[in-house]
């Protein structure tokens, strides 16, 4: 692993480098991911939240960070940063609201 459990939990257990941004301008509202690890490229990349599953998207989030940072996917540590998911909500003043839509598919 590239960086100590210390440095990639903050105080409250909520992921360092991980972030939501509110909708701005044309971009929606997303979860951001920015990280650096010396020799290695740097990762700033980020997931929409709109019209997604949020658990989904933070899971996803949080295996690109795993990956960024060569955490074994499904390992306890992963499983310990994707369990940060409901204070990062609490973090961020945010809460799940649930959606029901119907989806289209093509008669065959």
């Amino acid at each position: 692993m590239l960086i100590d459990n210390k440095s990639l939990f903050r105080a409250d257990g909520t992921l360092r480098f991980v972030r939501y941004m509110k909708a701005s301008g044309q971009r929606p509202a997303v979860v951001e991911l920015t990280f650096r690890v010396p020799g290695k490229p740097k990762l700033t990349t980020s997931f929409t939240v709109v019209g997604r599953d949020f658990r989904t998207v933070y899971a996803a989030a949080v295996t690109a960070l795993g990956k960024h940072i060569e955490v074994a996917e499904g390992g306890p540590l992963w499983r310990d940063m994707l369990s940060t998911c409901d204070r990062f909500l609490w973090r961020y003043k945010l809460r799940l609201v649930p959606v029901v839509y119907e989806q289209v598919t093509e008669l065959e």
